[in-house]
């Protein structure tokens, strides 16, 4: 979630998501992304993914913390896991003691 180089811009120019999707392909993760600043013309070119509006996955990685994320709850994000929910929080914006005692395998970098 977050593809753009900052959040609220529709920049993905220098993006450094670009190498986390590249390793995460590598490792042999299916990966898709959602950005409501980006067009799937631009996801697929610089990305080499989908762009999708959220789905159900093994987990998520919260890069760009753009306004449309900030009014994200645990629990809205919790219907869009598999399994036990993994968050990967890159820019730190969800409460941290918070997701760990809800049950979040919760990543913040």
């Amino acid at each position: 979630m977050g593809l753009t180089f900052k959040e609220n811009v529709n920049d993905s120019r220098n993006s450094k998501i670009a190498d986390t999707i590249a390793d995460l392909k590598q490792n042999g993760a299916h990966v898709e992304g959602h950005d409501p600043h980006l067009t799937q013309e631009v996801v697929t070119h610089e990305f080499g993914i989908k762009l999708v509006k959220p789905g159900k996955y093994d987990a998520i990685i919260l890069a760009t913390p753009h306004r449309e994320f900030k009014e994200l709850t645990l629990d809205k994000l919790r219907k869009h896991y598999t399994g036990k929910p993994v968050l990967i929080d890159v820019k730190g914006i969800l409460n941290k003691e918070e997701a760990r005692t809800s049950g979040y395998v919760y990543y913040r970098l």
